[in-house]
C-alpha cells in the first residue's frame, strides 16, 4: 500500500503519530534541521505537525534485543 510503513513485521498505515519524550523546544527544533524529519515528510508529499504536550502516556513497549557482539565492561 503506498504511504505504509513496516515495523516490527506489521504494516502501518497513515497517518502516523510520533511521541517523543524530551525538551518541547529542542525537539521541536530538531524536527526542523535542514534535511531532516520535517523535509524528508514534505519530500514525499506529507505534512508534519509538531505539537507539544504536558504530558505523554507511552501505552506500548518492546523489550531490546540481546546484544550479538557486544560484552559488559568491568
Amino acid at each position: 500500500m503506498p504511504g505504509s510503513l513496516t515495523v516490527d513485521t506489521k504494516v502501518l498505515s497513515p497517518p502516523y503519530s510520533i511521541l517523543a519524550i524530551g525538551d518541547p523546544p529542542t525537539l521541536a527544533a530538531a524536527m526542523n534541521i535542514p534535511g531532516g524529519a520535517q523535509d524528508g515528510v514534505k519530500r514525499v508529499g506529507g505534512r508534519m505537525v509538531v505539537q507539544q504536550a504536558d504530558r505523554v502516556d507511552v501505552t506500548a513497549l518492546r523489550q531490546p534485543k540481546q546484544h550479538q557482539y557486544a560484552q559488559p565492561v568491568k
